[in-house]
Formats: C-alpha cells, sequence, structure tokens
C-alpha cells in the first residue's frame, strides 16, 4: 500500500496518475492518487519523491471510482475531489473537500 513493489502481481499494482505538493506546517508534502486496473483510486501522502508514502484513511475517497482532483487555490494543503458513485456513464457526482493541514489527521467534509 502506498509504497514501490515491483513484485506485485499485476493486479495489485496501481499508476500513480495524480500528484501534486503542498505545504503544512513548514513541511513539504506529496498528495499521490494512485489508479488500480479496475479503475479505483488510492491516496497516498508522503513527503517528496514518495519518501515515507502511506495510505490515509478516507472511506469516501478510497478505493472509489474518482473524476476529479484539483488543488484549491486559496489553500494548498486543500484538495477538491469528486467522486464517481460508479462506473456507468450517468452515475452520479459526488464532491468532497480534502483538507490536510495536518497530514496526519486528515479531513475530508462532503460538499
Amino acid at each position: 500500500m502506498c509504497q514501490r513493489q515491483q513484485d506485485l502481481p499485476q493486479i495489485e499494482r496501481f499508476t500513480v496518475y495524480y500528484q501534486e505538493e503542498f505545504s503544512s506546517q513548514n513541511q513539504t508534502y506529496w498528495l499521490y492518487a494512485g489508479r488500480y486496473q479496475d479503475g479505483a483510486v488510492i491516496f497516498c501522502i508522503s513527503e517528496p519523491n514518495f519518501n515515507q508514502a502511506r495510505e490515509f484513511n478516507a472511506e469516501p475517497i478510497q478505493s472509489r471510482f474518482i473524476e476529479n482532483i484539483s488543488q484549491d487555490s486559496n489553500n494548498n494543503s486543500t484538495f477538491l475531489i469528486t467522486v464517481r458513485e460508479g462506473n456507468g456513464r450517468n452515475a452520479p457526482l459526488t464532491d468532497y473537500r480534502l483538507d490536510l493541514i495536518n497530514p496526519n489527521q486528515p479531513v475530508l467534509t462532503r460538499l
């Protein structure tokens, strides 16, 4: 989970498709999103260069289909995430705000 491992079976591997640097408490971190083969996404927080990457607990967005991720232009430790509630064309969308001011205790708010 959130670590580079080349010996995993293909079904358990993910490809990082989103990464963004953010600052909190005078330290620099990265938010990563990796997409599994089935389309589900894993979110990870790490220091730059994927050092000490870890998955964080955010049930409404972890292992879901993610439509969009963007960094809040007013606060670089806040991200806006749109979840697709299913993989069909007309699946409903739900927006969330992910606040990483304290990266060890992420706050997820449904908008």
